[in-house]
């Protein structure tokens, strides 16, 4: 999935009130656990590591067609677009 914002903090768990574990600027992440109806997706960090990241934050790259190329040391969006 990919964050769509700066700064967004990631949480040790699934509460705006749990610890700030580290942090994300429009990074691609892979989803360890997501329902339709949640409010927090939770995501691996590293290998061993999970965090939590509130669902406003992050996107499938299903809901719209995106495509993103890793440029100068990050990621950029190339190519969108809304709808069929």
């Amino acid at each position: 999935m990919a964050v769509i914002g700066s700064g967004i903090r990631v949480r040790s768990g699934p509460a705006a009130d749990a610890d700030v574990i580290g942090s994300l600027d429009f990074d691609i992440v892979e989803v360890r656990d997501w329902r339709p109806d949640a409010r927090w997706i939770q995501i691996r960090m590293a290998p061993d590591r999970v965090g939590f990241v509130d669902e406003r934050f992050v996107r499938s790259t299903t809901d719209y067609r995106v495509i993103f190329a890793r440029r100068d040391g990050g990621w950029q969006m190339v190519f969108f677009v809304a709808g069929d």
